[in-house]
Order: C-alpha cells, then structure tokens, then sequence
C-alpha cells in the first residue's frame, strides 16, 4: 500500500494553476506597506491603518486598486458614508474592478450617495449598475425611496408595484415598511 502512495502518476505532480486574468503584480514596497495596513485594518485600530494608508504609493493600476480598497475598508470601519463613496469613486477610476463586481458595487456607490443626499448621482449609479446587469429587489426599492425623497410620489408607485410583485414572486416575505410605502 505505501509504494503505491507513493508512485503517484507524473501527471498529478506537474498540475498547474490556471490562473485568469491578468498577473497580479505589486513592487515590494508596496506589498509590504499595504500587509502593514491591512494588519492594522484587521485589529481595527483606525488611526494607524489611516496613517499607513495614506502612506501608499501606487504606481501601477492594480496597487491604485488594492489602495482605494483599503481606503473604502477604513471608512466602513469608521462609519464614514462620504469617504465610503469617495473610496469607490477611485476604486472605478482604475481598471483592475472585477468585472463580475463591478454591478454589485455600482449599486453600492448608490446607495451611498443616496444616503448622503445625492440623488442625482445615486439615481446615475443605479442606471450604470442596471447596463452592467444588476437589477435586484433592493435597486427598485432604492428607486423609489429617491422618487419618495423628490416629493415625487407618481414616479415612486410603479416602482414600489414591481418590488412587491418581485419578492413576492421569490417566495419571500414583503417587509412592512415595504407595504407602507405603497
């Protein structure tokens, strides 16, 4: 039984990772002050991670990707909506987003800005996500809360009308304050 463990097929031995996408390539220096900040983001001590991170200096697409998204970790774990949606704006600027992410984030970067008051922008999120495929329950809603917002109740109807026919066709429960809405 051992000789046969151990006179494994060649083929099992020169298996190799395919790997899709481009190469993740990072300077030295780079890597090691952004596990520098990334340790410090981990033990949640705010303050350091914000001195490492602004401390970053990305020279290729990919380190401006792996900055802004630790900027955007930090301000979730301050709580910060504005520098959350201020992180995501530089995070699309490179080119190193997922594009299977990069619906889901749309909607995020809406959501944000509808928190802050952006409607505008929130309501352009929206429409990038939904081109880029995202079109889920809680972007319709998110809709019609900016319609309710602008004093535009006609607009945010229709909108609240398709959400509760949509989860209620998902076998899900409609929320309450979905209903009220309505």
């Amino acid at each position: 039984m051992a000789g046969m463990l151990a006179t494994a097929p060649v083929s099992a031995k020169k298996k190799k990772i395919v790997v899709a996408g481009p190469p993740i390539t990072m300077s030295d220096t780079f890597r090691a002050s952004a596990a520098d900040a990334e340790a410090a983001l981990k033990a949640r001590d705010t303050a350091t991670a914000a001195s490492r991170i602004s401390a970053l200096m990305p020279t290729t697409d990919f380190e401006a990707y792996v900055a802004a998204g630790m900027r955007y970790q930090l301000a979730v774990q301050r709580r910060d909506v504005q520098a959350q949606r201020l992180a995501l704006t530089d995070l699309f600027k490179t080119t190193a987003v997922p594009r299977t992410e990069a619906p889901r984030l749309r909607f995020v970067a809406g959501y944000l800005s509808f928190m802050v008051g952006n409607y505008d922008d929130a309501t352009a999120q929206l429409d990038y996500a939904k081109t880029l495929g995202y079109d889920g329950i809680d972007a319709i809603m998110l809709r019609a809360d900016i319609a309710l917002r602008r004093n535009k109740p006609k607009e945010a109807r229709p909108l609240l009308r398709e959400a509760l026919a949509r989860q209620r066709a998902s076998g899900q429960e409609v929320p309450l304050a979905w209903i009220d809405r309505a």
